[in-house]
């Protein structure tokens, strides 16, 4: 970033008394500031600016917030889910779902998951693996493969960025529509977070507290 010399100061304050209405009996003598005091009065008023922008220009689209390959917008009341993720997941042996996803059996007993019951390939690609007949799922998937969905949620569902999760993390607590490039089908409860260049969604009845423990041993373990 190129250094706040006293004549950028100066031209980016003559700049902006330039955009602002004073009269000028109302004007003052000009005198010379310190550095430190011009900076802070540059650095407002860019700050303000910043703000009127965000507030002037409206958004596309009623998203309330987007994180690498997913997207969380407002339901906009379009053609109900039908199905769950685990729906149309082609089987594979769970010892080669493990390997492709790079995990092993310690890692998933430190998160407190133990050892998947079942294992595919859902449409979207990546890795699925299930307990207790898809009462908890687990999807790993390259980090840079482009697929963005598309999470739909309504007055039943709530979505927050979680800190210290690996590069980004979000939950979504609550009833709410999963859209993808395949297909649009219901979801629960949702933690996904990038980490280690891949990311990971884990869908699960457990509490947001246990799924969020298990999110973080997971990412320590790999």
């Amino acid at each position: 970033m190129a250094e706040w010399t006293d004549a950028r100061l100066d031209a980016a304050l003559a700049s902006l008394a330039d955009a602002l209405d004073v009269p000028e009996a109302a004007a003052p003598a000009p005198r010379r500031r310190p550095r430190r005091r011009r900076v802070a009065v540059l650095l407002a008023a860019a700050a303000a600016a910043v703000v009127v922008l965000v507030v002037a220009v409206p958004p596309a689209r009623d998203t309330v917030a987007r994180w690498f390959g997913v997207r969380v917008e407002r339901d906009d009341g379009g053609a109900p889910a039908a199905g769950r993720f685990t729906d149309d997941v082609a089987p594979m042996a769970v010892d080669d779902a493990l390997a492709r996803a790079g995990l092993d059996a310690l890692a998933l007993d430190t998160a407190g998951l133990g050892r998947p019951t079942a294992a595919g390939e859902p449409p979207e690609g990546g890795v699925l693996l299930a307990w207790d007949d898809g009462a908890s799922t687990l999807w790993v998937r390259p980090g840079d493969d482009d697929v963005v969905v598309v999470k739909q949620i309504g007055d039943e569902a709530t979505s927050a960025y979680v800190a210290g999760l690996g590069d980004y993390a979000v939950l979504v607590d609550g009833t709410h529509a999963l859209d993808t490039p395949s297909r649009r089908v219901a979801a629960g409860r949702v933690l996904w977070w990038l980490d280690g260049g891949r990311q990971w969604r884990l869908e699960s009845d457990l509490p947001a507290t246990a799924m969020t423990a298990a999110a973080r041993a997971l990412a320590t373990a790999t």
